[in-house]
């Protein structure tokens, strides 16, 4: 996270004059909702930057003409003689003198310090050091601090995925491996849920704390508990109670179903053990402990794999010891997790943390709450669109597979789809760290009315996605036989791997730009865009066009669906992106105003 005082740079004013500097951001988004509708009372969470100083909960700055305007954001959050014991709140610079220094001054001449006008509100600011170095340091080192835990946590989260299949195809065979290919698309359902909660609770955690609202961040966090909690009891009812059915129609046959069936009985039932670490890690980030996040994902993913080959080739459980070793990390990290937020358990590992600014969780935060709710689910439905879209693609993709492939090749084509899916997710691990870090810092600057930090992130986001998808496209498209032998010896497996590979990852490049715009789109609430962003991918795009190939029967038709989908979904991006960073740019304009003495 880096270092915890910042020293800002000293900056020397003209004697001639000051400068009054706004960085204004238009809080509605493209949906045209208020503030009071996203945030809450519209009193209560009004504009960062208002002209109006008279306003009691509402405040200015007046900074040096030699500053920048996001210096001049940060510099009521931070000062050289600022320590961890200071009384000042995040929102004002400690007093260097008498309450009357500015009027006492020759002349009638401001003082140049910043001001800030505290509410009895006040105590509900967010932390300093958190605050202090969001506004303090520049938007490319943040990106870097953030992106690294999140790299390292989802590597050994993706890694974990490559040898769970590479245990279960080494120990039970290619049919195993079919069969936990024909779970993957309720595995998806699952997964879908997890992240897209998460996206919406770090999106609101990360707006609350801009805005400084400390309160309604701690309700964010705690209505998604309960309503995580809640989703993985209800959701899977209906897939256990059409489970065999559903594995009939996707392909299973008498060599595989007995895997497919044993996995899911076990994976289905503990929901809600997968979807918490989701929340959890999410409201870490938001919450600045990016490697806090990190160490958590880490140490379940090292226990995942070590009761994963104990289950599997210790004790000869197959397909089932895989599953059991999923649920007992996943319960483990989720009962740690939980443990963290619990308001004592918390001040004992932090014990001079402020207790009316530390993100905790006592039992009143998990009490509904209508806005938060709202708020939340409609982030994550929003971000959810494109994970139901590939769900939904897999599931068509199973069906296209037994159709369209001979009998005597299904079972290779389901390994080598499976095998593939999960290269691919590997060389998704970037994307994911960028979408991360994307989520608390585009989300905080939005709700601080930082436009310029926000347009930052974005940019900074499209570079690492560019290169990253340049990396991860040379990768599978050029050595698909060396990662297949991996996973199995099966030739027509392998055969089968390297067709889906240089298929669907012949267009891997353009993800660098859509999976950061997506996701930037949902952190500053642009919902409308973000939703016709991703239901152009795979939603209509990509589940058509699989369509189209199992009507004129072609198994190459169907896996090129992935990159028309995401090219399609690209080109609708640039566009709002375009628009959008232009409307930033113009938002973040700078008004200097000459006080003469």
């Amino acid at each position: 996270m880096g270092p915890r005082t910042i020293h800002p740079t000293s900056h020397l004013a003209s004697p001639h004059h000051t400068t009054v500097e706004y960085d204004i951001m238009d809080g509605n988004s493209d949906d045209d909702t208020s503030d009071s509708s996203l945030y809450g009372s519209s009193d209560a969470h009004s504009h960062a930057f208002p002209l109006n100083s008279n306003e009691p909960r509402e405040w200015h700055k007046i900074t040096p003409p030699a500053q920048t305007d996001e210096e001049s954001a940060g510099n009521d959050q931070s000062s050289g003689d600022l320590d961890e014991s200071s009384d000042c709140a995040p929102g004002a610079l400690p007093s260097s003198g008498s309450d009357d220094d500015e009027a006492s001054e020759p002349d009638g001449r401001a003082s140049v310090t910043a001001v800030a006008q505290e509410s009895e509100d006040s105590r509900t600011d967010p932390p300093k050091k958190g605050t202090t170095a969001l506004l303090r340091w520049p938007i490319p080192l943040l990106f870097v601090l953030y992106c690294i835990p999140a790299l390292l946590g989802t590597t050994s989260l993706m890694l974990y995925a490559l040898v769970d299949m590479i245990v279960i195809g080494r120990a039970c065979g290619a049919d195993a491996m079919a069969g936990v290919s024909l779970f993957t698309p309720l595995d998806s359902v699952i997964t879908t849920i997890g992240v897209s909660l998460g996206v919406g609770v770090g999106a609101g955690v990360s707006t609350s704390l801009g805005q400084k609202n400390v309160a309604r961040a701690r309700k964010m966090a705690g209505n998604a508990i309960t309503l995580v909690l809640a989703l993985g009891v209800v959701a899977p009812v209906p897939m256990l109670v059409l489970l065999y059915p559903f594995l009939q129609l996707t392909g299973a046959d008498s060599a595989s179903m007995p895997h497919a069936l044993y996995y899911s009985l076990v994976m289905l039932p503990t929901s809600a053990v997968f979807l918490a670490p989701h929340i959890v890690t999410a409201m870490l980030r938001a919450d600045e402990k990016p490697v806090a996040s990190m160490l958590l994902t880490l140490v379940a993913s090292v226990l995942n794999i070590g009761l994963d080959v104990l289950f599997v080739f210790g004790f000869g459980w197959g397909t089932t010891g895989a599953a059991v070793a999923s649920v007992i990390s996943d319960l483990l990290a989720t009962i740690a997790s939980f443990a963290y937020y619990y308001t004592p358990v918390y001040f004992l590992i932090h014990p001079r943390a402020d207790r009316t600014r530390a993100l905790v969780l006592p039992w009143r935060c998990y009490v509904p709450d209508v806005s938060c709710m709202v708020f939340m689910v409609r982030s994550a439905a929003v971000f959810s669109l494109s994970m139901i879209g590939f769900s939904t693609m897999l599931f068509l993709t199973n069906i296209a597979i037994d159709r369209i492939v001979p009998s005597s090749l299904t079972s290779s084509y389901l390994a080598g789809e499976t095998a593939i899916y999960r290269i691919t997710l590997l060389c998704c691990v970037p994307f994911i760290s960028i979408e991360q870090a994307v989520i608390p810092l585009a989300a905080f600057y939005y709700g601080a009315r930082l436009a310029r930090k926000t347009l930052e992130v974005l940019v900074s986001a499209l570079s690492a996605g560019l290169v990253v998808g340049v990396v991860c496209w040379l990768f599978i498209t050029l050595l698909p036989k060396y990662y297949m032998r991996a996973f199995t010896d099966d030739a027509d497996a392998i055969d089968a791997g390297v067709l889906v590979a240089r298929r669907q990852g012949i267009l891997f490049v353009v993800l660098g730009v859509l999976l950061p715009a997506q996701v930037f789109l949902v952190a500053v609430q642009r919902n409308k865009a973000a939703f016709i962003t991703m239901a152009s991918r795979q939603m209509v795009v990509g589940n058509l066009t699989v369509i189209l190939g199992i009507v004129v029967g072609s198994i190459d038709l169907v896996f090129l669906a992935t990159p028309i989908g995401d090219v399609v979904a690209s080109v609708v991006s640039v566009i709002f992106l375009g628009y959008l960073g232009m409307k930033l740019a113009t938002r973040s304009r700078r008004k200097a105003v000459e006080v003469k003495p």
